[in-house]
Parts: structure tokens; C-alpha cells; sequence
């Protein structure tokens, strides 16, 4: 049994060739398994999701409240349309990231 390793994208695949049985040759077939980190992936899918909800345009006044009285509230108060843009740029950008993260079966 060999193992290889290639990149597909961010995600590490591992290949795995395994000889079954005995063939014409004595060699036998090989047979070539393909497996991903499935948990990674997961969690990967999960912070995607999760940075789309709290970065979502209509919840930056519950932000300016959450963080009333700090220097971070001050500063999204202060620059308000700096917020909203920042706040619509990260949305939009991990939308985008999230649904990507569905499986397409």
C-alpha cells in the first residue's frame, strides 16, 4: 500500500492505492481510494456561516449597542459609513464563502 498526497484547492487529499485480490499478472487490481478532512471542512463551513450572521448590515446597531461605552463602540459610532461598508464588504464576502461550503450532491 502507497500513499500520495496532493493538493486540490486548500484542502489536503489523501490517496490511498491499495492492491486487492490476485489478478492475471499476480499482481493483482489496484484500487485507489480518495478521502478529504472532513472535519476541517466542517468547521471551516461552520465559521463561514456563523461570520455571515454577525456580519450581516442590519445588525450593526445591535453591535453599536452591545459595544455602547467601549472604544470599539465609540469607533463604529464615530465612522458610522466606514462601518457600513466594512459591515457589507465582510458580509457579502462570507456569504459568498458559505455557500460555497454546501455540498452540491
Amino acid at each position: 500500500m502507497t500513499l500520495l498526497s496532493s493538493m486540490r484547492g486548500k484542502d489536503t487529499i489523501v490517496t490511498r492505492r491499495l492492491r486487492t485480490g490476485r489478478g492475471n499478472d499476480g499482481l493483482g487490481k489496484e484500487v485507489v481510494l480518495r478521502t478529504g478532512n472532513n472535519r476541517v471542512s466542517r468547521v471551516r463551513a461552520v465559521v463561514w456561516r456563523a461570520l455571515t450572521v454577525l456580519t450581516c448590515p442590519c445588525c450593526i446597531p445591535i453591535w453599536v449597542a452591545v459595544l455602547s461605552g467601549t472604544a470599539a463602540g465609540a469607533l463604529l459610532t464615530r465612522n458610522i459609513g466606514v462601518t457600513i461598508v466594512l459591515f457589507a464588504v465582510l458580509f457579502l464576502l462570507s456569504a459568498w464563502k458559505a455557500l460555497r461550503t454546501y455540498d452540491r450532491k
